[in-house]
């Protein structure tokens, strides 16, 4: 059985589907990498670390939307 539950979240045979948006001030993430230099490396990988603060922004939200998921990924990452 399926419904609608509050909000933006559907339910339906007992998995929670929802509907979010994870947004990142450029101007905060980039005052947050200069204060700590240490957090890039624990949040962006070697190639990701030299991007535009918009880009590392977008980046982060992009990661953190997934972790929100719980989506269990394995990534490989290719340098060009």
């Amino acid at each position: 059985m399926a419904h609608w539950a509050t909000g933006l979240t559907w339910q339906a045979w007992g998995v929670i589907l929802g509907i979010g948006v994870d947004l990142v001030d450029i101007a905060r993430m980039d005052e947050a990498l200069r204060r700590t230099p240490a957090l890039a490396s624990r949040l962006f990988t070697e190639g990701e670390r030299n991007r535009a603060p918009a880009s590392l922004a977008a980046c982060f939200a992009a990661k953190e939307a997934v972790a929100k998921a719980g989506v269990s990924v394995a990534f490989v990452v290719a340098e060009a």
